[in-house]
């Protein structure tokens, strides 16, 4: 383990190496606190580590880059908070969060969770984990794990709770998203889910509603959408799964007359359902895969003006019902190699 000598004798401390520490497994609370001048890439891939206590990297405010060991199971309290560091990489092995992180870490850009085995808890104090909160600059998440915290009824507990990412993607290997996981992530505009993800609670992406783009991987199991997922701006949709409640569908309830302008749909898609778009006037261009079955009035009063199908349909009768912009020189039946 690696206890540290204090603060006052860390405090000019540059340069931590850790190439030959091979048998450490803890890094004691405290440890590093306070080293502002600590300025090398701490590199614990070599190590045994699977520790690391409370505040014991806290406000090391020139720490720009971490790697963690492949045995890593616990990040403590406050154990990064206030550093540099620009790219959070979390390894699958990690089965807890401490309270407060990562936070403020401002010069933060890109987080990930790398899949693995079980579930990742957030600890929360106040009825909050505040885990990456004020990082300003975190835009990007991929997300390998299922993330798990004390009480998912609280709007503001979440440990991305008014987060500032514009990009996330969910992996195939995620099965669970908690409610308000995503509450006021308003600057988010692009979403793909995995496969696994079988429901998004109603309250999932509660306060925000700028995602342009969705993406729902190819997959056989349907998905239910939570009421949130309607309120989307989404311009662009590929529908790669079933989609059960259909009055949810994204961009369903915008005010602007419902803003989605492209669908794709997967081929692990068989049927879209009446009424699945209805009254999408700015749906432009849609793109069905082979052998699907639309059903009569499907897409009702919507905008459409080219449809691209990737080989036989079976199109029910009135299946696009008052496409007025839908001529049918701009029916497109082709195979896509």
């Amino acid at each position: 383990m690696y206890r540290g000598y204090g603060v006052a004798a860390n405090a000019y401390l540059t340069t931590v190496n850790f190439d030959e520490a091979t048998r450490l497994t803890t890094v004691r609370e405290s440890a590093f606190e306070d080293c502002d001048h600590l300025q090398s890439d701490i590199d614990f891939s070599n190590t045994s580590l699977k520790t690391i206590e409370k505040g014991a990297f806290f406000d090391c405010f020139s720490l720009k880059n971490v790697t963690f060991s492949n045995m890593l199971e616990t990040i403590g309290k406050q154990a990064f908070q206030e550093t540099k560091i620009k790219n959070i990489s979390l390894p699958g092995t990690l089965k807890r969060l401490g309270y407060k992180a990562f936070h403020d870490c401002d010069n933060a850009t890109t987080l990930s969770f790398s899949p693995g085995e079980g579930i990742l808890w957030c600890d929360m104090e106040d009825d909050r984990c505040n885990t990456f909160t004020s990082c300003g600059n975190l835009t990007s998440l991929y997300l390998g794990r299922d993330i798990y915290w004390s009480d998912e009824s609280k709007k503001c507990a979440s440990p991305f709770y008014d987060s500032y990412f514009t990009n996330v993607v969910i992996d195939d290997n995620v099965y669970h998203l908690g409610n308000f996981l995503f509450q006021h992530s308003n600057k988010l505009q692009a979403l793909s889910i995995g496969k696994k993800v079988k429901e998004i609670p109603n309250e999932c992406f509660n306060e925000t509603k700028e995602i342009q783009s969705f993406i729902l991987t190819d997959g056989e199991e349907p998905i239910t959408l939570g009421n949130s997922c309607a309120n989307f701006k989404v311009r662009s949709l590929y529908m790669g799964r079933p989609i059960e409640d259909i009055e949810n569908i994204p961009g369903g309830r915008v005010d602007d007359t419902k803003a989605m302008e492209l669908l794709q749909v997967g081929p692990c898609v068989s049927e879209i359902k009446s009424l699945s778009f209805n009254n999408f006037h700015n749906l432009k261009t849609v793109t069905l895969p082979a052998n699907i079955t639309v059903k009569s009035k499907a897409f009702f009063i919507c905008g459409i003006q080219e449809l691209y199908v990737q080989g036989d349909a079976h199109f029910e009768t009135q299946s696009f019902t008052k496409c007025y912009k839908l001529h049918p020189y701009f029916f497109h039946f082709h195979h896509l190699f």
